[in-house]
This record gives C-alpha cells, structure tokens and sequence, in this order.
C-alpha cells in the first residue's frame, strides 16, 4: 500500500492511500542438456515456469524424426529421459522441446521451443 500525505497553504493535511499490486512476471527456464544415467546427480529435465498458470500448461519432447517421446500436463513433473512409447531410456542425441502455457495474472498464452541435449 502506497500513501501520499499533502499539506495545504493553510496547513490543512490530507492523505490519500491506495493498494498497489504487483504481478509476477512470466519467466521460463528450461535446461540445455541432463543425463539419465541413474547416478542421482542431473538425472532428469524439467522447465521452471514462473507465473504461468498450472491448469493451462503441456510440455512436449520430440526426437529428430518429430515424434513425440515425452509430454506432460504438469507443471512439476520432470522428464526422466524415457521414451513413453517405448519404456526405453532414450538415445544420446538433441532433442527438440515445445511448451504451451498461460500466464496466470494477464491470462495470454505463450509457445517456447527450445533443445535439450541427453547425455549418457
């Protein structure tokens, strides 16, 4: 809450105060590389969203031929490196990630792309 106190000529004062709200502000981050090797150290991949609405979010992991081996709907859900389809952990390569979410206080809907790279 912000106040502002003013003095008149006749030494007459007024205060008038008003609440003040701050949005966060939307941010992601997302990790370029992580290795499933089972050691418990950099052992899976998972964006960090700042601001982003937990209802409205889908993360997707495509291989080079574009077909999807990861998704979620969760915000706190990690990629643990294995192929859904399969049950596999994947092979040692690039891989193209796509995020869908929506900003939880402007209610705009943004799309990142970006790579991670899982090494073995």
């Amino acid at each position: 809450q912000a106040c502002l106190t003013d003095l008149n000529d006749n030494g007459c004062d007024s205060t008038v105060c008003k609440t003040i709200i701050i949005d966060p502000e939307f941010i992601i981050y997302a990790p370029n590389a992580f290795t499933p090797d089972g050691d418990n150290v950099n052992d899976t991949w998972m964006p960090i969203l700042q601001g982003a609405d937990p209802e409205e979010y889908e993360v997707f992991i495509f291989n080079r031929w574009g077909e999807i081996v990861w998704s979620s709907e969760s915000l706190n859900t990690p990629w643990d490196g294995l192929d859904q389809g399969t049950g596999l952990i994947v092979k040692t390569d690039v891989y193209a990630w796509r995020i869908k979410a929506k900003d939880i206080m402007l209610g705009e809907k943004h799309e990142f792309k970006g790579h991670v790279t899982v090494i073995k």
